[in-house]
């Protein structure tokens, strides 16, 4: 026992000893914890700074930007809401667009806000005249818009190229938003066996697209023309009986309206027509029997055409595209490459010392303008000049380094009539004399035809509204001499086209 006593004492001392250090790095180790804890404190203060630094610069962007929004054109106004992916639909006043950018702006990319903000110095620093687009703006706007491949969860078989799998991506994707339409005339014959024969689609079927989740169905007129009743299928089979909310024969433009509920709507995302260039890829999808969807694919061949309507009216600035557009498909959306809707299939048509067709399609500016009137009025109510003007792609070449709408024709008897406002005149060789070419509409310059219609539908019907004109000396098809004129034009009546 004595001699176990001595080595307990050592063991008790080196208890000791080994306590006394854990204890002294337990308080190093907490010094260093507190020092890494006010590190972290003081950066998490410091981002807390920066964040609010930032909020407080977006706020006054956002304040900078509503107070400058008003001196954008209504052509980049939608430009830049379709690449912030902001929905403007409903948009057919350069009012709502407006409002619309105004509350979307603190959501959008930073690359669009950037894009805003050189506008709006753009803009703001020309507002006192006509000028046209700074050269990097110019060169951005005949830039077709990128492709984004588009993602689906339905399968794709293996073994396919990187293009093949894109289109069938986008085909999956948006082939939801395409429904099948049946009229029913008062001439037809109930009874008649199914077909899948392209040849033998019934006149009375079609194509059409969801516009809204509140069941707007948007065709062509001549589709549901004579119609008694009309059915819409949806991708997913369902059927619902249809109403006529609104139509535009002019136009060959109809929307129409069923109860669906809005989980099972998916409706097209809606795009821009005035920045189409020829040579872009188009996409026409339609659903011509009520059981499956058709893909059809080609390029843009032409802008600016003209057709006629179902009333015999000329429908102007069509698309015109080389991707079939196959019997039943009219009524159907013709879209881009990321999707969106660039304009309506209207019709097909093929020239007998050609092999390949080409067809139509109503551009998705003018769409845009029409559906949501019908969808309002159930009519057209917009006021108008009188004045038929140029494809702009038609009108920048007539004016090499000007900018401006050339007036091509004038309605008889219309406001422009009587303001005295000329059109172009063509001589037997084909050369076109240049008449007025509408520079402003008030105060506002205008450089698209997109531009002068959003400013007069400012007006009403009966108001005298300014517009200011280059007018061009009637000598000699090469003699750029003009002159400017400031007139006043009455709108009489609702005008049909531009």
């Amino acid at each position: 026992i004595v001699s176990f006593v001595p080595g307990f004492a050592n063991l008790s001392f080196g208890f000791v000893i080994v306590l006394s250090d854990a204890i002294m790095r337990s308080q190093a180790l907490l010094a260093t914890l507190g020092r890494v804890g006010s590190t972290l404190l003081k950066r998490s203060l410091d981002v807390t700074n920066q964040q609010a630094i930032q909020q407080r610069r977006l706020l006054s962007s956002v304040d900078t930007h509503l107070r400058n929004a008003s001196v954008l054109k209504t052509s980049e106004i939608a430009q830049i809401l379709q690449e912030g992916h902001v929905d403007f639909r409903d948009c057919f006043e350069r009012a709502q667009l407006i409002d619309r950018l105004e509350r979307s702006l603190p959501s959008l990319p930073s690359t669009v806000r950037s894009k805003l903000d050189q506008l709006l110095a753009l803009r703001t620093s020309t507002a006192a005249a006509p000028h046209p687009p700074s050269p990097s703006f110019a060169a951005q706007a005949v830039q077709p818009p990128g492709i984004v491949l588009p993602t689906s969860s339905t399968d794709v078989p293996e073994g396919l190229y990187a293009d093949e799998q894109y289109i069938v991506n986008l085909f999956q994707r948006y082939k939801p938003s395409v429904v099948h339409i049946a009229c029913m005339s008062m001439t037809r014959h109930p009874g008649m066996p199914p077909t899948l024969d392209p040849e033998k689609v019934p006149r009375n079927f079609g194509s059409g697209f969801i516009w809204d989740t509140e069941g707007h169905i948007v065709t062509n007129y001549h589709v549901i023309h004579n119609a008694h009743t009309a059915q819409v299928t949806l991708s997913n089979n369902k059927k619902f009986s249809a109403s006529l909310k609104g139509a535009e024969p002019h136009k060959d433009l109809a929307v129409l309206k069923i109860e669906a509920p809005a989980e099972e709507l998916t409706p097209v995302q809606v795009g821009v027509s005035h920045r189409l260039v020829v040579g872009q890829k188009v996409f026409a999808i339609g659903n011509p029997f009520g059981l499956d969807h058709t893909l059809t694919a080609g390029i843009v061949s032409g802008l600016g055409r003209e057709m006629q309507s179902i009333t015999g009216h000329t429908i102007r600035d069509v698309v015109q595209t080389d991707a079939s557009i196959n019997p039943g498909n009219s009524g159907g959306p013709l879209l881009d490459s990321r999707g969106r809707l660039i304009g309506v299939n209207t019709a097909a048509t093929s020239h007998p010392m050609t092999t390949a067709g080409f067809g139509f399609a109503i551009p998705s500016d003018t769409v845009r303008r029409i559906v949501n009137q019908l969808i309002k009025y159930g009519r057209v109510v917009r006021p108008g000049l009188g004045v038929l003007c140029m494809h702009d792609n038609h009108s920048r070449l007539l004016l090499g380094g000007e900018v401006g709408v050339v007036v091509e024709n004038v309605v008889p008897k219309s406001g422009a009539a009587q303001a005295g406002i000329r059109g172009v005149v063509v001589d037997g060789l084909g050369n076109i004399y240049l008449g007025d070419v509408i520079v402003a509409v008030g105060r506002t310059p205008v450089t698209t035809v997109e531009d002068l219609v959003s400013f007069v539908e400012a007006f009403q019907v009966g108001d005298q509204v300014p517009v200011t004109v280059r007018r061009y000396e009637p000598g000699s098809h090469l003699d750029r001499k003009f002159k400017v004129e400031e007139l006043v034009v009455p709108l009489l009546h609702e005008a049909k086209s531009y």
